[in-house]
């Protein structure tokens, strides 16, 4: 069944360099809160993807990485490495790994390592989910990418699918898309916006929704940003 709209929330996407700052120190504290907001308004169980990765470069070499990187090596299947501006990224696959277990390994491990700017050591976890009604726990219908033409917006988001993505490590930060099953901004959609708000562990940000409507032609869903608090109307 293809539904006339739903409205959005893009938190700070990692492609356009954002993302939203975890008040948090540690790799354990930063997941809590997540996992917190996710186990109260979602079905989420379980991360989909988790990543290890440990950055060589300026900042981080030798008697600290190398050990690092045999211990890392031996533990998860190497994904790949890859070119962090003058750095290298080695990721590792974590996803078969105890989470609990895992977070408060890393937590030993980033007390040995520099603290600058850029975090030689981060957990990357990746999540999909369906938010539940509060009251009753059920999943909200009509979530899903095939109630909304299976359409692509960029950067592996589908309307009608949501998500989440985490970099945890010293500075924590967490990207989020949120596809709501509301057609309209009305008192039940506001109340259930406010019902994210109150349990996430960031601010959420007026400027991130959007609300999309089916076409004339029923082809694809156009968008257009929606201010949840507008400005009252001037005289």
């Amino acid at each position: 069944m293809t539904l006339r709209g739903l409205i959005t929330y893009d938190g700070l996407p990692i492609a356009s360099r954002g993302a939203h700052t975890l008040r948090s120190r540690g790799f354990t504290a930063a997941w809590i809160l997540i996992e917190q907001f996710l186990r109260r308004c979602t079905d989420f169980e379980r991360p989909r993807e988790v990543i290890l990765e440990l950055l060589e470069g300026a900042a981080a070499r030798g008697a600290v990485v190398m050990p690092l990187k045999r211990r890392f090596s031996e533990q998860f299947p190497m994904v790949r490495s890859r070119r962090v501006g003058a750095a290298v990224g080695y990721q590792w696959s974590a996803a078969t790994t105890d989470l609990t277990v895992l977070l408060q390994d890393l937590d030993a491990v980033r007390l040995v390592l520099p603290d600058v700017a850029i975090a030689p050591l981060t957990l990357n976890v990746a999540a999909e989910y369906h938010f539940i009604d509060p009251h009753t726990r059920e999943v909200l219908p009509f979530q899903g990418a095939a109630h909304y033409l299976g359409q692509d917006i960029g950067s592996g988001r589908f309307l009608g699918a949501s998500y989440a993505f985490a970099r945890l490590g010293t500075r924590s930060t967490v990207s989020v898309f949120f596809s709501l099953p509301f057609a309209e901004m009305s008192a039940a959609c506001r109340a259930y916006t406010e019902f994210l708000a109150e349990h996430a562990p960031f601010r959420l940000s007026d400027r991130r929704w959007k609300i999309w409507a089916l076409n004339k032609r029923g082809t694809r869903y156009v968008g257009r940003r929606l201010s949840l608090n507008p400005e009252p109307p001037t005289r």
